[in-house]
C-alpha cells in the first residue's frame, strides 16, 4: 500500500511541477485587467483577515495562546501587528515571544514536519520589517534572530517536502538576502553598475520600500559615493539619481546629502542632470514658495548653489534666445556668469512671440512651470519678439533687453516697478522697465563691446557692483 501511495505522491508532484504558473504576455487590455484582478484575489487567498490578526496579537500579549493552541501557526502572519496600536509592542520586537515561536518551529522542522507556509510567512516578515521609531538596538537583535532561523532551516525545509511552494521558488536564487552582510553585497553590486539586478530581486521577493533592506542599502551606497573624491563623485551622480528614484521613501534625504556633498567640491559649476532632477522633485528654490518647503533642510552654502543654478539657467536661456550676432550673446553671457554667485534674484520677462512658443511646446511648459521657473509677460514693446532678463545684485536691479535697447541698471530704491509682478512693461513711462532711459539714459549702450571687460567693470563700479 505504501508503495502505491509513494508512486501516487511522486506522480502528483510531477504533475504539480509541470503545472506551475508560468509568465506569459497578454496583449488584450480587457483580458489583462481580468488576469490582474484574478491574480490579486488569488494572492489574498488563505490570508488571515486584519481583524483576526489584531485579535491574535492581543491574545498572545495576554498569554491566551501557547504552542498547543490551534491558532499558534497563524502567529507567523502577525509578527509586526502592534498590540493596541503600540508599535513597540509586537511579537517581532518581543524577545521572549519570538523565541517561543521560533523554538517551536525549530523542533517541528527537526522532526521532519513540512511547515513551508509558516516559513514563507516568517521570510516575508523578515523582509517587511521596518526600523521606524523602534529601539534600533533591539530591532537589529530581533532581525538577526529571525535571519539566523531562516538561513539555518532553509535546507531542512526543502528536505522535508516533496514539492516546494511556488511562492518560495526564488529563495535559492536570492539566498544571499539571508546572509549577515546582505546589504554590503547588494550595495557593491549597485556601485558596480548592476542596479537592475538588485531592483529585480526586490521585485521578485516583493520587498517593500519601508523595509530595513532598502534603508540599509540606501545608506551604504550613498555613504560610499559621497566619500568619493570630486571626480569620482560627479561620475557617480547618475548612479545616485537612480538610487533616489528607486528608494523614493528616502529621496529627500538623498537629495539633501548629495547637494551638500556637491557644495564641498572644488568646482560647483552647474550639473544640468542633478539640477533638473532636484528641481523636478522639489521645484525651484526661487519658484512659488511651498509650505514647509524641503529646501529649508539644506545648509546655506548648498541652498545658494541651487539658487545660482536657477540664475545660470535663466541667463543661458535668455542669451540663447538672441538672434543675429551670436558672438555678442556669448560675450554677454560670459560676462554675467562671472557674477553668478552674487545674483540674488533673476526672472525672464517674455514677449508675445516667446509666450506663444512656450504654450506650444510641452517641454518648455515644464521648464517655465510656476514651481520651476515663473516668468513675467513683457508688454508694451513695438517688437513682439522683444524679451528681457531681470536680475538683482546687491539690491541693484539690472535689466538686459535682447533687441536694441541695451542694459539698464537701477540702484536700490530707484525703480518704480516690482520685480516679482506677473506683467512688466517695456516702456520709458513710470513703472516701465525702461523708465531710467527717460531720466538718465541707458546704463550700458546697445553698441557696447562686451569683450571689453575692463570698461564694463568700470561702469558697474559706478553702481558699487
Amino acid at each position: 500500500m505504501s508503495t502505491i501511495l509513494d508512486d501516487l505522491s511522486d506522480s502528483l508532484s510531477s504533475i504539480l511541477d509541470v503545472s506551475k504558473p508560468k509568465f506569459f504576455s497578454i496583449k488584450n487590455s480587457a483580458v489583462l485587467s481580468a488576469n490582474q484582478i484574478a491574480t490579486s484575489c488569488f494572492k489574498e487567498a488563505a490570508k488571515v483577515d486584519s481583524q483576526v490578526k489584531y485579535k491574535l496579537a492581543k491574545q498572545l500579549d495576554t498569554n491566551q495562546i501557547n504552542a498547543s493552541s490551534p491558532s499558534f501557526d497563524l502567529l507567523t502572519e502577525v509578527l509586526h501587528v502592534p498590540v493596541d496600536g503600540d508599535h513597540e509592542n509586537t511579537l517581532f520586537l518581543s524577545k521572549s515571544k519570538l523565541d517561543l515561536l521560533l523554538t517551536n518551529f525549530y523542533q517541528r522542522i527537526n522532526e521532519g514536519e513540512d511547515i513551508q507556509i509558516n516559513w514563507l510567512h516568517l521570510f516575508h516578515a523578515y523582509l517587511n520589517a521596518a526600523t521606524g521609531p523602534n529601539d534600533q538596538s533591539n530591532f537589529a537583535q530581533q532581525l538577526e534572530t529571525l535571519r539566523q532561523f531562516l538561513i539555518s532551516t532553509w535546507p531542512q525545509i526543502k528536505k522535508n517536502t516533496r514539492q516546494i511552494l511556488f511562492e518560495l521558488k526564488d529563495v535559492d536564487k536570492y539566498i544571499s538576502i539571508l546572509e549577515p552582510n546582505a546589504c554590503e553585497v547588494y550595495s557593491q553590486i549597485w556601485l558596480d553598475g548592476l542596479s537592475q539586478r538588485v531592483i529585480q530581486m526586490t521585485k521578485d521577493l516583493e520587498i517593500p520600500q519601508e523595509s530595513w533592506f532598502w534603508e540599509n542599502l540606501f545608506i551604504k551606497v550613498l555613504q560610499t559615493i559621497v566619500n568619493f573624491d570630486d571626480e569620482l563623485f560627479k561620475k557617480s551622480l547618475t548612479n545616485i539619481l537612480l538610487l533616489l528614484d528607486t528608494c523614493a521613501l528616502h529621496r529627500d534625504l538623498g537629495i539633501q546629502l548629495t547637494l551638500q556633498r556637491f557644495g564641498k567640491s572644488a568646482s560647483t559649476v552647474m550639473h544640468p542632470q542633478l539640477k533638473d532632477y532636484i528641481y523636478q522633485a522639489w521645484g525651484s528654490p526661487l519658484g512659488v514658495k511651498h509650505k514647509n518647503s524641503t529646501w529649508i533642510t539644506l545648509d546655506e552654502n548648498s541652498l545658494n548653489i541651487a539658487k545660482s543654478w536657477h540664475h545660470e539657467t535663466n541667463l543661458r536661456i535668455f542669451y540663447a534666445l538672441k538672434t543675429g550676432d551670436k558672438t555678442n550673446a556669448l560675450q554677454r553671457l560670459s560676462f554675467w556668469l562671472n557674477y553668478i554667485n552674487q545674483i540674488e534674484f533673476s526672472k525672464l520677462a517674455l514677449g508675445p512671440v516667446a509666450q506663444k512658443i512656450i504654450q506650444s511646446q510641452s517641454s518648455l511648459q515644464r521648464i517655465f512651470n510656476p514651481l520651476m521657473n515663473p516668468f513675467s509677460k513683457l508688454s508694451g514693446d513695438i517688437n513682439p519678439e522683444q524679451n528681457a532678463i531681470i536680475f538683482k545684485i546687491n539690491n541693484t536691479i539690472i535689466i538686459d533687453f535682447i533687441i536694441n535697447d541695451g542694459c539698464y541698471i537701477y540702484p536700490p530704491g530707484s525703480n518704480n516697478f516690482d520685480v516679482s509682478q506677473e506683467t512688466h512693461y517695456s516702456t520709458s513711462y513710470k513703472g516701465g522697465l525702461k523708465e531710467r532711459y527717460g531720466k538718465f539714459g541707458v546704463s550700458i549702450s546697445e553698441n557696447q563691446d562686451w569683450s571689453d571687460v575692463s570698461n564694463l567693470k568700470s561702469i558697474l563700479n559706478k553702481f558699487d557692483l
